[in-house]
């Protein structure tokens, strides 16, 4: 998806920068209260920080300006949402891996417990 990202970006870019887009994302801001739609249906207090399309504007363009195709995410759930692990993330995986006696994974999302 990394090498792919960058094609997105370069892509739509333009199309962040609209002022129907800044006055889509506003709104979203407001209708959500700044804070992170998923979180709160969790009972989590986190501040918003994207505005994701859930279908996404390369798969269905028409809604790229619908209201109810977006939904306001804070890092974390914007992250998992398009199945990014941070440096950090990564880190803590490896951590947790070695902490319960096991070996990390090359990708560091999966523990492989030593034989004995």
């Amino acid at each position: 998806m990394s090498k792919n990202k960058g094609k997105y970006h370069k892509k739509y870019d333009w199309f962040y920068q609209t002022s129907e887009w800044k006055a889509l994302r506003s709104a979203r801001f407001t209708y959500a209260n700044g804070l992170c739609e998923r979180c709160r249906r969790h009972g989590i207090v986190a501040e918003g920080k994207e505005v994701h399309h859930i279908v996404p504007i390369d798969k269905d363009w028409a809604r790229r300006l619908d209201f109810d195709n977006t939904i306001l995410l804070c890092s974390n759930c914007h992250n998992a949402q398009h199945e990014r692990v941070s440096p950090l993330q990564k880190f803590n995986l490896l951590w947790e891996d070695l902490n319960n006696g096991g070996t990390p994974s090359e990708d560091g999302t999966e523990q492989k417990l030593k034989s004995k």
